[in-house]
């Protein structure tokens, strides 16, 4: 079923069916043994092809909801993010949390290791097993087998190594977070820079440019630029045809194409910017004040990429993530003394999980800031700026 399991009936009627297929003598041993091996793993592939389709459906609903993390503030969104109820709010949806919905499996798995734990103890230590056993019929191994039961340890471990390493385990969060925030706020100042840089261009063309249709061609050219680089940084599977769609509004067919084709699109855009301008026969001067902007759109594309394709040290990311996971499953032997078996160990551990992954899953998220960013956006802002600069000045 869904949950991965089969009942016995189930399992010898799966058998009893391959054997008439197969035509197989019910009596036949070792025909019934390979068939048993054979049902079994189809079964057992079956299980893990169902584990793997929730694992692939939780990854594709993470990565299709960095969409909707691409936050834009107004004044009215000010507002309300000081809200005086914002604590209670933000409390009261923490199962709506992008973060908690995206750690289930993991904490699922922290709880599992938490009942298994308090089962185990509670069954040594309140002597279910042995009662379990004096009530069996085991023959003449009985006594043999309550000795082992008897002697079976409970499952503890003191709470001083995880005071002694959490101090540790706190610093690789904070120094893992702190990175992922810097290239989060390193990539916004970008194209802070890019939108600042290509209101220049604009302001430029209409100080040097004379004819009206140039000053409209190195608007859209400019804006070509910027939306070539935001398509660039992304890999939905619509890019090419968000890329055509906006491309051919603003330069038309041919040029969309052209652009397109080109393996290095936000290139290839500052190319036919810089070629346009070349074409123009302007004063040195002038194309000296237009290579700045190329230059600086040049860098700005360069930063990007470097934020792009170099994530932060993986030897980093993956011992703090062995370190907090060996933690996390450890944590339940510890505390077991302490909350003295109480079964509220499974919420507590489950909570300490969810908050404890959550800052791990935080630095994973930003750590690629250009799927979260409102790129869109900010490629709309430079759009309408740059096309009312000429529109109200030609």
């Amino acid at each position: 079923n869904v949950d991965g399991y089969i009942c016995e009936q189930d399992f010898q009627d799966a058998v009893t069916d391959m054997q008439l297929r197969l035509g197989v003598t019910p009596g036949d041993v070792t025909a019934d043994k390979v068939l048993v091996k054979g049902t079994q793993t189809v079964f057992r592939n079956a299980k893990d092809s169902i584990l793997q389709k929730v694992a692939q459906d939780t990854d594709a609903w993470r990565e299709s909801s960095r969409r909707y993390k691409r936050t834009v503030f107004e004044a009215k969104d000010w507002v309300k993010y000081r809200r005086s109820t914002r604590l209670l709010d933000t409390f009261l949806s923490t199962f709506d949390s992008g973060v908690i919905r995206a750690l289930w499996f993991d904490i699922l798995v922290i709880v599992g290791v938490t009942s298994s734990l308090l089962l185990w103890n509670h069954g040594v230590e309140d002597q279910w097993f042995i009662n379990a056993v004096k009530g069996m019929d085991l023959g003449e191994s009985k006594a043999a087998i309550e000795g082992i039961v008897a002697g079976l340890p409970a499952l503890k471990l003191p709470l001083s190594p995880f005071t002694l390493s959490a101090p540790s385990l706190g610093l690789l969060l904070v120094f893992r977070t702190n990175g992922a925030f810097q290239r989060f706020f390193e990539a916004r100042a970008l194209w802070g820079a890019l939108i600042n840089d290509s209101r220049t261009q604009v302001r430029r063309g209409l100080y040097y440019l004379e004819d009206p249709k140039d000053i409209e061609e190195n608007a859209r050219r400019t804006i070509a630029f910027a939306r070539a680089l935001k398509l660039h940084l992304r890999y939905d599977a619509d890019k090419d045809q968000v890329a055509y769609k906006e491309f051919r509004d603003l330069l038309g067919k041919e040029e969309a194409e052209k652009l397109l084709s080109a393996t290095h699109r936000p290139c290839q855009a500052m190319a036919d910017c810089t070629n346009f301008i070349r074409s123009r026969k302007l004063d040195p001067l002038a194309m000296q004040n237009f290579d700045k902007s190329f230059e600086q759109q040049s860098n700005i594309m360069g930063a990007c990429e470097r934020i792009f394709k170099t994530p932060l040290p993986l030897v980093y990311t993956r011992h703090t993530a062995r370190f907090l996971t060996l933690w996390c499953l450890l944590l339940p032997f510890g505390l077991y003394n302490d909350m003295k078996g109480s079964f509220m160990l499974i919420p507590v551990m489950a909570v300490i999980t969810a908050f404890k992954l959550g800052i791990e899953e935080l630095g994973i998220q930003i750590t690629e800031p250009f799927s979260i960013l409102p790129l869109e956006n900010m490629c709309d802002g430079i759009e309408n700026s740059c096309t009312e600069m000429v529109r109200r000045n030609t």
